[in-house]
């Protein structure tokens, strides 16, 4: 069995080229702010990945990720943290706040800190992507078979993820076996997402969960045993995304379902045990045209969905 290393307060990936200090800050199991990398594989990270567009975007309205000038370390490596904090609108921030924190969402969706929108903003090279417009669709699911009481959302039987709710547990609990929970492996530019069944409105009363936490792959080792993901988190205040190393091994203890099935916090995936937790892959729903660019014009797919679409346990998204 596979699984990370841990050396000298590191978590260090199979490979030994990517770091995470290991710390309980924030009581949180959701990863780092800062991504060590080892100095001399910089230079090998594959151009077809979003992490090396991410290291080498120079338009300061992209995401890109910086160097971190007081975190080289003594073995080698380089840290790399996302170039700035995501901001919220929520009830934590005075009116004043939230229309400032607005604006820079309307004008840097890349910005927002919520972990659906953020995956999709990844997944796309963070091209401009409306806000009401779904990205991403099952891989392991052509159609729907029942689409469940989405009643102010798309009827048609296509698997997109973030319409809503119902929609986005009908996608997770239709989905083969074989392709869920430890045996859901994205491929890079592909985004793992966990998600609750009937998470507290209408099967078990009076129970309230995340509904779902979405992530993209920014990078898969050379190695193919490590996932590398950038994650933002709905809910919570302003804050710099963060990064995470998941064993892609489905025996292993570190890939993202048995990560998120640790979760213990307020509305986390470890509580209310009695509603399932299913994990599933999602990809963009538009065909790749090359390593990094895709259709965006004569899209006859664009599903426009509902403002108040889920978003990894944000009840909107504006």
């Amino acid at each position: 069995m596979t699984g990370l290393d841990q050396k000298d307060g590191f978590i260090v990936s199979p490979d030994g080229n990517f770091a995470l200090l290991i710390s309980d800050k924030d009581n949180t199991i959701a990863g780092e702010d800062v991504l060590f990398i080892k100095q001399d594989y910089i230079e090998n990270i594959r151009p077809d990945s979003p992490l090396y567009h991410m290291i080498h975007e120079s338009d300061k309205y992209k995401g890109r990720i910086k160097k971190v000038k007081e975190q080289y370390l003594d073995n080698g490596f380089i840290g790399y943290k996302y170039y700035k904090k995501l901001v919220s609108v929520s009830e934590k921030y005075t009116d004043r706040q939230n229309k400032i924190n607005q604006e820079i969402i309307n004008v840097s969706p890349h910005r927002e800190n919520d972990c659906l929108g953020f995956a999709e903003c990844l997944a796309r090279g963070f091209t401009h992507i409306p806000t009401d417009t779904a990205v991403f669709k099952s891989k392991h699911l052509t159609e729907l078979t029942d689409i469940g009481e989405c009643t102010d959302y798309s009827h048609d039987n296509k698997p997109i993820f973030g319409e809503c709710d119902e929609k986005n547990i009908q996608i997770a609990m239709q989905t083969d076996t074989k392709y869920t929970n430890n045996n859901a492996i994205p491929e890079q530019g592909e985004t793992y997402v966990i998600v609750t069944i009937n998470h507290g409105d209408y099967l078990i009363p009076d129970t309230e969960t995340t509904p779902f936490h979405a992530t993209t792959v920014i990078y898969q080792t050379t190695d193919g045993k490590t996932n590398i993901t950038l994650e933002a988190f709905a809910e919570t205040k302003d804050r710099f995304p963060r990064f995470k190393l998941y064993i892609t091994d489905p025996d292993s203890e570190d890939t993202f379902h048995n990560n998120w099935m640790k979760d213990t916090n307020p509305g986390g995936f470890n509580k209310n045990p009695e509603l399932p937790k299913i994990t599933i892959v999602l990809k963009d729903k538009q065909p790749k045209v090359s390593s990094c660019k895709r259709i965006r014009e004569h899209d006859d797919d664009i599903i426009h969905v509902h403002p108040s679409k889920i978003a990894g346990g944000n009840s909107r998204k504006t």
